[in-house]
């Protein structure tokens, strides 16, 4: 098989993967490049959405360690800020584990109070990346379905010019069976890994089948040259859908078992010798009478073909090996019309079809004594020799036409109903198999089309051989120039397993063909389309693996991106949803507030208040996602003048000049944007000479009622506090009361 499925016309778009139910089975075919898209964003959304449920699990934590307005340390408003505005869990371990180790030594348990955060920051993490990795498990793989357009089975009695089936119909049967071959000897030999040589096209790479090689004779015990080296191969049951591709809900599928049981036959007694007016001698085994020849005799072969090969070896004639089969069909008790001989009564048995394989060596040499049962080659027939060379002994074949027999049955189920028939001949399994489904809706017609499609097509292991000859010899891969490498003892029986392959393979491609339509024009003239409802189901429902395609489970994509979407709408309206709760509740929680109000710690907020404090600008929405503040109106900038402590400042310093110059107090001149005094410093008693701190300005007793502000960037001795003490006017007075009242409560926004 080739690894290529350009060839097949792929069904792209929605189907149902019976395997999984009507429900769980939604599938979706895309080619290649578009599924690749589709997982890249199926990763994007869930990168996505673990995002939003780490700020859902934020907001849980933020409540859960949120208390009324008591004082707190820095490290509790640290954390909570950090919950509040970290926005994955990547940036959430940085900077907790930043918070843990700046407050390793001086804070208040801080490794009681952050590390079960960190560990639910990296729990989350982890889990965030296992699910954008396993959301590409969306992608089911690459099981498709054919498109059935062409669709239609292959019946030989559909042209009755046996001419025409020569030229076209055999031909290309036998075409199928060599790569069915081919196939069976890379894909069932076991020695190449899943996937090469073109063994990735087929639903199952290959259909697993039974060997015993230690079974009694299938016959007499004395027609068997062993009685307890034979073999039998048994497929088991062969699923219809989980087998062959053949993709249907339990009630539609079908079961079926092939069981051989082989063994070589003696030739003592069964033969006889005819010499010819040619001057050849011939060997006629008797096991039956063929019923293409005139004489009572089963095959024949040339006695001597060593002789024959030196006779004809200046006509460019190859030493090769040949088969030759012999069967005995039964069907409804008697000989099937398609038998080529009347088996004796040592190789009849009335429950089974019987092969004969006849193997002759037409002068193949070996170069080493064999022993196997079938390729027995324990006669020295002369030397081989080259010019300048030591001469070695070669052997030939004991038998000029080495006898093998298998007898074959088959069984049919209805997995269903658990009804089958028993093991019986192809072509009586085959009818009564018909009255197992007979009773369903449309069964009797998806029997009678699986059979057209698979076995009507496949056959037996004697069609490999009949139609292929030596070429279905794995022996022959040591075979070179008439010299034949050594065997081992059980070849016969590795040739068996091969055959049987080979049907097989031949059984997997036939459905598939059967799905895409010939690729000659001229089998045309073969061809039954489908022409009822179970016939075009089947028709459209043939599954096979193509690399070109990626399958994903609908269902799967439409359950992550609905729970996704729910988890998203969640986190962008948490706010509103907790506050709908609290209203339903009629209860107030400090915890949702200092959450939904943000106006502790939103980074946007924080930066409102940290300007606020300053006394810097007016500002309004101080309970909304975004403050503002009066037109043109211009903030703080940072003082960088300690790098190690960054603070902002309300504007540059003036100079010492431009003060004096402009002849009126600090307070007047810089205006009370450049500080805000808290209110209760204000309060405080008028009496108090205690210095107090503010961390911008140094505060000095201006007059017994009010206090004087002084720069934190005026240096000691330039005299500028002499100057603001020695002008604390009314205007300064004034200037700071007014103050004051500014700072009163503002409006509910704040």
């Amino acid at each position: 098989m080739s690894t290529a499925t350009t060839k097949y016309h792929i069904h792209t778009g929605h189907w149902t993967e019976w395997s999984r139910g009507p429900v769980l089975g939604s599938m979706i075919t895309l080619r290649a490049d578009d599924g690749n898209l589709l997982v890249a964003f199926i990763a994007f959304f869930v990168t996505l959405v673990g995002t939003q449920v780490w700020r859902i699990a934020c907001f849980a934590l933020h409540n859960t360690f949120s208390h009324p307005t008591t004082p707190s340390d820095a490290l509790y408003h640290q954390r909570q800020a950090l919950l509040r505005n970290i926005a994955d869990p990547a940036g959430g371990l940085v900077r907790l584990s930043n918070l843990l180790w700046s407050w390793r030594k001086d804070g208040k348990r801080p490794f009681r109070r952050v590390l079960p955060l960190l560990f639910i920051t990296v729990a989350l993490a982890a889990g965030f990346a296992l699910a954008s990795g396993y959301s590409a498990k969306v992608a089911l793989g690459n099981e498709v379905l054919l498109n059935g357009k062409n669709c239609g089975v292959q019946l030989q009695d559909l042209v009755s010019n046996t001419t025409m089936n020569q030229l076209y119909l055999v031909p290309a049967w036998a075409r199928e069976l060599r790569i069915a071959s081919n196939y069976a000897q890379q894909c069932y030999s076991g020695s190449t890994s899943t996937g090469a040589l073109g063994c990735d096209t087929f639903v199952r790479e290959q259909i697993p089948f039974s060997v015993q090689t230690n079974a009694s004779c299938p016959f007499t015990a004395d027609i068997c040259r062993s009685n307890d080296s034979n073999i039998i191969l048994d497929t088991g049951f062969i699923d219809s859908h989980r087998d062959l591709g053949v993709n249907a809900p339990p009630s539609q599928r079908f079961h079926f078992r092939r069981r051989y049981h082989c063994a070589p036959l003696v030739t003592q007694g069964r033969t006889t010798f005819i010499n010819t007016s040619d001057a050849r001698n011939y060997t006629r085994y008797h096991y039956g009478k063929n019923i293409l020849a005139r004489d009572n005799y089963t095959f024949q072969a040339l006695s001597n073909p060593i002789a024959d090969a030196r006779v004809l070896s200046g006509t460019g004639r190859a030493q090769d090996y040949s088969l030759s089969t012999r069967q005995a069909n039964r069907f409804n008790r008697s000989l099937s019309p398609s038998s080529t001989f009347i088996p004796s009564a040592e190789v009849w048995k009335e429950d089974t079809d019987v092969f004969l394989f006849f193997l002759s060596s037409d002068g193949v040499q070996f170069d080493s004594k064999t022993r196997d049962l079938w390729f027995s080659a324990t006669t020295v027939a002369g030397n081989l020799s080259r010019p300048g060379e030591e001469p070695f002994p070669f052997w030939i074949m004991d038998n000029p036409g080495s006898p093998l027999a298998c007898v074959a049955q088959d069984e049919w189920c209805n997995p269903s109903t658990k009804d089958c028939t028993v093991l019986m001949p192809y072509r009586d399994a085959v009818t009564e198999a018909a009255g197992l489904f007979a009773g369903q809706n449309g069964g009797a017609d998806r029997h009678q089309w699986f059979f057209y499609s698979t076995l009507n097509v496949a056959f037996q292991a004697s069609t490999a051989i009949n139609y292929l000859g030596a070429l279905s010899l794995t022996a022959r891969f040591s075979l070179v120039g008439g010299i034949q490498g050594s065997l081992p003892d059980n070849q016969w029986q590795l040739e068996v397993r091969f055959w049987f392959a080979t049907m097989l393979a031949n059984l997997q491609k036939a459905v598939v063909n059967t799905a895409t339509g010939p690729t000659d024009p001229h089998l045309n003239a073969w061809q039954l389309a489908p022409s009822k409802n179970p016939e075009y189901d089947m028709c459209n429902n043939q599954k096979i693996k193509s690399g070109d395609h990626m399958t994903f489970s609908l269902f799967g994509i439409v359950t992550l991106f609905v729970l996704g979407a729910v988890i998203i709408v969640v986190s962008l309206n948490i706010e509103s949803l907790a506050r709908f709760v609290q209203n339903r509740c009629k209860t107030t929680s400090y915890s949702l507030l200092e959450w939904v109000f943000r106006s502790v710690n939103d980074v946007l907020q924080l930066q409102r208040l940290a300007h606020e404090e300053l006394g810097i600008g007016e500002w309004k929405d101080g309970t909304k996602l975004i403050p503002t503040t009066a037109e043109n109106t211009l903030l703080a900038v940072l003082d960088a003048s300690d790098p190690q402590h960054p603070r902002l400042r309300a504007d540059p310093a003036p100079s010492m000049a431009d003060l004096r110059k402009s002849g009126t107090s600090f307070s007047s001149s810089t205006g009370w944007s450049a500080t805000r005094v808290r209110d209760r410093e204000l309060d405080r008693d008028s009496s108090s000479s205690t210095l107090n701190k503010h961390p911008l300005y140094d505060v000095l007793p201006l007059s017994p009622t009010l206090p004087p502000i002084v720069p934190s960037w005026q240096r000691p001795g330039e005299g500028l506090a002499e100057d603001c003490i020695s002008q604390s006017s009314v205007e300064t007075q004034s200037l700071l009361r007014a103050r004051q009242e500014s700072l009163r409560p503002r409006k509910p926004d704040h």
